[in-house]
């Protein structure tokens, strides 16, 4: 039997000038060069203390490049030194014999960790597909959401288009509800980070999926990052020909901390959604400044001059608009805590038309504009008055 094959030697600790080989791994009988570098192994031998007076000697096949010594007795070399503490230091197949049957446990407990992980993700991915496929027996089902209120408290949630569908009790949510609206803007908006509440409880949106890709595509525009303003926008009488059509747009409001529905018209041949004034100022009062775009005739409202904004956000001192002292500067007040226009820009457009009007006729509307220059200049703006509700 060859010596690197034969039963471990214990013997006298003896001082020696040879350092040990600190680091063992175990190769089958008969492997000549080293698995790693490839190249040729010599017999040799390591001293290991076991105690104060003996040491192990190991034999195995010796790799001077690499600094290792493979052993072929592995089982016997794990009972003669596993968690002594005087092998500290060396080390069998990368693991501690100090530290050996502790070692051990940690690793078992990690790869039994990963079993369970791997087993509950399987379960999962069973419970969503079971999911999955009950929302598309649901004829007007729209999207499924995954929440989960706890680490073990997990629901499944289905939005669906037609209210006769609709079933809260089990978990199936007419649209233009508040709870789907909740569960929507909390799997679709990024300023809910995926978090929500339902009933008094907190939970966390893990995934969703709509009914199918086209439909998903078709939906997408319904939770516009702009919306453009035009006259009569999202009333009926906005519908001027085939290509029209009123829709609900779901827009993200500060004040409740999820969608709110603002109902618009798409226009098919621009593809494009607007509303009228009146709405986005409606939404504004009551559900404060949404984090999306306003456009003004194709134009995003940055880039009209301080005159056109103020005359289509509705702020006028002509007679026959007849607004009071208090509904114009409403308007104002609205327009620069909104951040559509700064205050200096308002001032800028009432200096304008003031000096600009110099005749006589236009003195009413010259003494408006002073009016309501010196009200703006006097004016605290409240960036937060459209971002936090009165009522919070």
């Amino acid at each position: 039997m060859d010596k690197e094959n034969q039963k471990i030697e214990v013997v006298f600790s003896q001082n020696t000038i040879w350092k040990p080989h600190y680091k063992f791994k175990s190769i089958k009988a008969g492997v000549k060069v080293c698995p790693y570098c490839k190249r040729k192994l010599e017999l040799h031998y390591s001293l290991v203390p076991i105690s104060m007076k003996c040491s192990a000697k190991i034999y195995g096949m010796y790799c001077s490049y690499c600094d290792c010594l493979y052993v072929t007795n592995k089982a016997a070399i794990i009972k003669l030194l596993k968690d002594k503490k005087e092998v500290e230091g060396f080390t069998l197949d990368g693991i501690e014999l100090s530290r050996y049957t502790e070692i051990k446990k940690e690793a078992e407990k990690k790869e039994e960790a990963k079993r369970k992980e791997i087993e509950l993700k399987r379960r999962a991915k069973f419970a969503y597909q079971t999911a999955y496929n009950k929302m598309r027996s649901i004829q007007s089902a729209i999207i499924l959401i995954h929440v989960k209120y706890s680490s073990i408290s997990t629901s499944y949630v289905y939005i669906v288009k037609e209210e006769i569908d609709a079933n809260p009790e089990n978990g199936i949510f007419f649209y233009k509800s508040v709870e789907a609206r909740e569960f929507l803007s909390s799997a679709l908006e990024p300023l809910k980070s995926e978090y929500g509440r339902y009933n008094g409880k907190q939970y966390h949106v893990e995934r969703y999926s709509f009914r199918d890709k086209q439909l998903e595509k078709d939906l997408s525009p319904l939770f516009p990052h702009n919306i453009e303003i035009r006259k009569d926008g999202g009333y009926g009488s906005s519908i001027k020909n085939r290509y029209f059509e009123i829709v609900d747009l779901f827009v993200y409001s500060p004040y409740y901390d999820r969608y709110e529905i603002i109902t618009g018209t798409h226009d098919k041949l621009e593809n494009v959604y607007f509303i009228d004034i009146a709405k986005y100022r409606k939404f504004l009062r009551e559900n404060g400044k949404p984090p999306i775009t306003i456009w003004v005739g194709g134009r995003d409202f940055t880039t009209l001059n301080a005159e056109s904004i103020l005359r289509v956000y509705g702020y006028t001192v002509n007679k026959t608009d007849d607004l009071d002292l208090q509904k114009r500067q409403e308007l104002l007040a609205e327009i620069v805590d909104a951040e559509i226009l700064s205050v200096s820009s308002v001032i800028s457009y009432l200096d304008f038309f003031i000096s600009s009007h110099s005749s006589d006729i236009y003195a009413l509307a010259r003494f408006k504009w002073e009016e309501d220059k010196e009200f703006i200049e006097s004016y605290k703006v409240n960036p937060k008055r459209f971002l936090i509700a009165k009522f919070k």
